[in-house]
């Protein structure tokens, strides 16, 4: 090799030299303060994002998505929590840059150690991938006025600063990234909701799109209830892994659980069951042992959780069984025990004329504020399917029934009665005895208005609401 040839070897690397730290040091440098000066770090699309890894001191997570949904495959296979690792990506996206604390330079020169800054050994990492690149961060020690926090970035080798803020909301463990919803079905597709408890079993089924309680007996549904529950069922979290794979459960009180509720899910069925063990030990409001079918983990859920679910054919079953249409309806009777209150309606007008006691009137808004309460009149337990015995409910002497009739025929009968410090009641369509609200024998007094004879006409009485009424 001449001297001309190794001067234009010498001459390629030196401009290759200067092209590596011009374009690479020099440009990454400008190219990461032009993003800094953007206020931008990551260039990320929340929807472009396909996976993320996280590695906090000994435990790496390794999260992908398929589709829509997120999956985590280590440490555990498992569901994710879309939420949480929605929230964690769009923090990343908006990570603001505060400065450069050193650049390429400066390290290389040695003016500027990771070891100053705890980026020798990070504690906490990240890597995002989207379709065209995976960035990376690294997290070091907070500054000495605990403001910032000292990160480096897999495109550019420097040291810059962040808020601190950003690592509380980045740094998540699997179990704030895991699907922590205790079971798994789809609420769409629904077709059966199976409460056992004991020897105790409540059914509530979906036909023709409407729900229906099929045992123990077979009755329209409290929708509100029903969805109520579902919806609890859907969105309801554990608190707590106890055991990622459980063989024993017996000492969880899950060989024989106290209550399980099996949902259905799609046209075939499918059968989900979630099951309640016992609880655990030493808190003031301790939680409970559970577990779903299909998962080989031991988790803990709240007790109001299970107290939302433990539901009775009466707390799924409608309530307002004493409504009636009361469009017509021409007279009134209220035989309390001390007394009773009956009255026909005058003609076409808004009055009501009272028979017994004499001398009194009702106005047409205080009959239908009545029939508005026994509409509203809800069942807040049904204590028999049919009356065998009145004494057992105070119903052989009732303390208020309340009649209905349009033309000669009865459209309602509501029979109250009172035992042992509770208030029973039955209707005139259905055989069901119901205990209801106390407060209705207060609410179903009708008030009346006092009228006094007219001086000159003995067979009339005169009206405080105007004009005369003709006594029968």
């Amino acid at each position: 090799m001449n001297l001309k040839t190794t001067g234009g070897l010498v001459l390629l690397l030196a401009v290759l030299a200067g092209f590596v730290y011009f374009y690479e040091i020099r440009g990454a440098d400008e190219r990461y303060k032009a993003r800094v000066r953007a206020g931008r770090l990551l260039d990320l699309e929340e929807g472009a994002v396909s996976a993320l890894t996280v590695h906090r001191g000994d435990t790496t997570i390794v999260i992908r998505k398929s589709g829509t949904t997120w999956r985590i495959l280590q440490p555990v296979a498992t569901g994710g929590d879309h939420g949480e690792i929605v929230g964690l990506i769009r923090t990343l996206r908006f990570l603001d840059l505060e400065r450069v604390v050193a650049d390429s330079v400066r390290i290389a020169q040695g003016e500027a150690r990771l070891s100053d800054f705890g980026l020798d050994k990070p504690n906490l990492a990240l890597a995002i991938t989207q379709a065209d690149r995976v960035d990376s961060l690294f997290w070091g020690d907070r500054s000495p006025t605990g403001r910032y926090g000292y990160v480096r970035w897999s495109g550019h080798p420097g040291i810059l600063a962040v808020g601190a803020p950003f690592r509380l909301r980045l740094e998540k463990g699997l179990f704030q990234l895991r699907d922590k919803r205790v079971a798994d079905f789809n609420p769409e597709t629904l077709r059966k909701v199976e409460i056992a408890r004991g020897d105790a079993r409540v059914v509530v089924e979906k036909l023709s799109d409407e729900w229906r309680l099929t045992f123990p007996v077979d009755d329209r549904t409290d929708d509100d209830e029903v969805r109520k529950l579902i919806n609890r069922l859907r969105t309801a979290e554990f608190t707590r892994v106890v055991e990622e794979e459980s063989r024993e459960r017996g000492q969880f009180g899950l060989k024989r659980p106290t209550l399980t509720v099996s949902v259905f899910d799609g046209d075939r069925e499918r059968k989900k069951t979630i099951m309640i063990g016992r609880r655990q030990e030493g808190r003031r409001f301790p939680p409970f042992f559970a577990a779903f079918s299909g998962r080989p983990m031991v988790f803990l859920v709240d007790s109001t959780f299970v107290a939302d679910i433990r539901r009775t054919a009466s707390d799924l079953r409608f309530k307002r069984i004493f409504a009636f249409d009361a469009s017509g309806v021409d007279r009134l009777k209220l035989a309390y025990r001390d007394r009773v209150v009956e009255c026909v309606r005058e003609g076409n007008g808004n009055t009501w004329e009272v028979l017994q006691p004499k001398l009194h009137i009702v106005p047409e808004h205080r009959i239908k504020h009545l029939f508005r309460t026994i509409e509203l009149l809800e069942a807040e337990e049904f204590v028999a399917e049919e009356l065998k015995s009145p004494e057992a409910f105070g119903l052989d002497r009732p303390a208020l029934e309340v009649t209905a009739w349009r033309d000669g025929a009865t459209v309602q009968k509501l029979t109250i009665g009172e035992r042992d410090g509770e208030v029973y009641a039955q209707g005139h369509h259905r055989t069901q005895v119901v205990r209801i609200d106390h407060k209705v024998l207060t609410k179903l007094k009708l008030e009346l208005v006092s009228v006094r004879p007219d001086v000159a006409r003995p067979d009339t009485i005169k009206s405080p609401l105007g004009g005369a009424v003709r006594m029968r």
